[in-house]
């Protein structure tokens, strides 16, 4: 944990990296899936508007599969 340990995780781990609560997980990823949309206050506009006019709100941006 001491390579891992940062000032900022101080804040929520007062007792340092030697605290018995910290654990550290390593995975490999088989792929990742990547949304590229509307901010949160124009996605939920649109949504309003599909509710109110009982349209699709189909238009939520990209997405796209990368394998790693």
């Amino acid at each position: 944990m001491e390579d891992l340990w940062s000032v900022a995780a101080k804040a929520y781990y007062p007792d340092g990296p030697e605290d018995k609560a910290i654990v550290a997980v390593r995975f490999s990823p088989r792929f990742a899936e990547l949304w590229d949309g509307n901010s949160a206050p124009v996605a939920l506009v649109h949504m309003a508007v599909a509710l109110a006019t009982g349209t699709s709100n189909a238009d939520r941006g990209k997405n796209a599969v990368v394998d790693m």
